[in-house]
């Protein structure tokens, strides 16, 4: 079925507000414009460096070569767009990212600056500051540095206009791969990026008289930014120099996931959008409602439930994005057979995701991406040994247990290990049973909340902001359309419980003689009363489809049970899972599914 491309369509009773609340503080930007409507475009000069003694060898894939520019320089920028815009450069993410309200432009200093070796700073213990310092006493007299001042912040009026104050407005050095040990912020600190020209002071002034300013913070008159991880992709590029320029509009500190300023999804999120100004979301407060909810990055499309539901300015609160993977930047999902990769492949990572904001009023927010495979409770059970991923041992993470409230999902973990925090790396292949490189951390095709799924206070994630607050919210995906439309139902207070059940929790299997036993988590929603069952499903290796088995009536217990007698299947693994049927006859989406190795594997 194709839905209409229509934003939202309402149906039955539902109370909207279009206000942004008081995420909106930064709009504008905090240090830099985020916004250039009405304006000049900030346009930005970008200055590639090497030192006499970089090596080839550094870069077998021939990004940069030295004494040359690197491949990926001449559409890093649009220096105008009077003729269009160049996909997948900077200047096309952020009008892309901003629905045309920032213009960002650049140009290329047409000639590689190389400097001294870089064993001379390594051993007079020089930093990256002093390093950009030479750069520009280089090139001061070399360009029209009048180009590169464009805005300046009225304090009076608290916003930024399209005036020259003196100072260049971005100033961004790109190095291809200095060694850590020197080229630092000083305190040995590693970086691949920093917002900043120094971590001292200091000024350089152009023969035109622009002055290009270091401060040890990020703030209005520091005139760039510095790059040492040069020999990097242009998309991760993009990335890097985009995530420190937003250092600029939000200052310092990182959100905890998610957006430019959390990592792992690489577009602005729908909290940063709203920030600068970029999108409204729309604001679902009572009642049942029903919407059509087109692509999130291209649309701008976002609802947003507080809590509780008539707060309007509550500091905590849900935003639901809708995912189709058909912007360019959508790379929220590049765990599992992504493989690391930003890739738009297919359907990898479709569908509604959920952020849920504990403290969202201010920057950086409280907030958790709730993926759609749950919360749990972790632990190291083993490690790999020389890992491929970085040449050292790298942990193994179990799932404990859920906990649907409080716990983390592949994305979130971060556990001690080996004097440092470790994310998701490895997992185990439910079809295989082995050991995978899954690189879940940047996530994978089971986080998002698909077709049939439910989002309530039972399931897990639940929509509980913690287990002392129950939301009184849910939603159940009806559909999406070829397209990527999502038919998404909410509901609110007592409306919730009639919502379809949430996926059953915790199969467990085993043989015993010739019979499979399984067992499962109750359900513990009120519509799973009497007449409510499970359904058990089992795949073979011959039949490769998962059939129906046999049910189970719900009964008030802790655990569910059923046996399978598998006495005449020849195959040596079979597969289960599990689905919910609530009196109403509305069924769950299927439970995680199993693998059994049978005693023909012996």
């Amino acid at each position: 079925m194709n839905f209409s491309k229509t934003a939202f369509i309402l149906v039955l009773l539902v109370s909207i507000s279009s206000t942004n609340a008081q995420i909106g503080k930064y709009t504008g930007g905090s240090s830099k414009p985020a916004i250039t409507e009405g304006g000049k475009p900030l346009h930005a000069l970008v200055v590639f460096v090497t030192f006499d003694d970089d090596d080839d060898k550094k870069d077998a894939s021939g990004i940069w070569n030295v004494g040359e520019l690197p491949s990926y320089a001449s559409d890093l920028f649009d220096n105008d767009t009077s003729d269009g815009i160049t996909p997948y450069s900077l200047t096309d993410y952020w009008f892309n990212m901003s629905h045309g309200k920032f213009v960002f432009t650049g140009d290329i200093y047409p000639e590689t600056v190389t400097l001294r070796p870089a064993a001379y700073y390594a051993e007079t213990r020089r930093n990256f500051g002093e390093t950009n310092r030479e750069v520009l006493e280089k090139i001061k007299n070399q360009i029209d540095f009048k180009k590169y001042d464009n805005w300046s912040y009225n304090y009076r009026e608290k916003r930024f206009e399209s005036v020259a104050d003196g100072i260049a407005d971005m100033i961004i050095m790109i190095y291809r791969d200095p060694d850590a040990k020197w080229f630092t912020r000083g305190s040995g600190e590693e970086f691949s990026a920093i917002a900043l020209l120094g971590t001292k002071e200091y000024e350089v002034v152009s023969g035109d008289g622009v002055s290009i300013i270091s401060k040890p913070i990020v703030n209005n008159d520091v005139s760039g930014l510095t790059v040492r991880a040069g020999l990097k992709s242009k998309l991760a590029l993009i990335e890097i120099i985009s995530h420190e320029y937003a250092h600029f509009l939000f200052k310092s500190g990182h959100s905890a996931i998610g957006g430019i300023m959390g990592g792992s999804t690489f577009a602005l999120n729908a909290w940063e959008k709203i920030a600068l100004g970029y999108i409204t979301p729309t604001v679902v407060n009572s009642d049942t409602s029903t919407f059509l909810l087109n692509d999130f990055l291209s649309s701008g499309e976002v609802l947003k439930v507080n809590y509780p539901p008539d707060l309007e300015n509550s500091s905590r609160f849900f935003l639901i994005e809708n995912h189709t993977r058909t912007n360019r930047y959508d790379f929220i999902a590049r765990g599992g057979e992504a493989n690391g990769r930003y890739t738009l492949d297919g359907d990898y990572g479709k569908g509604i995701y959920v952020y849920k904001y504990s403290s969202g009023n201010h920057y950086p927010p409280k907030v958790n991406l709730l993926t759609a495979d749950g919360l749990w409770k972790w632990n190291i059970t083993d490690t790999v040994k020389n890992s491929s991923l970085c040449g050292c041992d790298v942990p193994i993470f179990t799932r404990i247990g859920p906990d649907k409230d409080n716990g983390k999902s592949d994305r979130e973990i971060k556990i001690y290990f080996n004097k440092a925090l470790w994310d998701m790396w490895y997992d185990i292949d439910p079809f295989t049973g082995e050991l995978t490189l899954s690189r879940d951390n940047m996530g994978d095709e089971y986080d998002a909340f698909t077709e049939g799924m439910v989002f309530s206070q039972w399931s897990n994630p639940s929509s509980n902001i913690s287990k002392q607050r129950t939301s009184f919210f849910g939603f159940y995906i009806n559909e999406i359309s070829e397209e990527g439309v999502v038919n998404l139902e909410l509901k609110f207070n007592d409306s919730t419980k009639f919502l379809p059940p949430a996926s059953p929790e915790e199969l467990e299997g085993s043989i015993i003689d010739e019979q499979v036993l399984l067992s499962w988590q109750t359900n513990k929603e009120p519509s799973m009363k009497e007449g409510s069952k499970y359904i058990v499903y089992r795949k073979t290796e011959e039949d490769n489809k998962f059939s129906e088995v046999g049910t189970v009536p719900h009964i008030v217990s802790a655990k569910t049970e059923f046996k399978d007698d598998i006495e005449d299947i020849e195959s040596k693994v079979i597969y289960y899972m599990i689905k919910a049927q609530n009196s109403e006859g509305r069924t769950s989406s299927a439970s995680q599914i199993i693998r059994i190795k049978t005693n023909n594997s012996d």
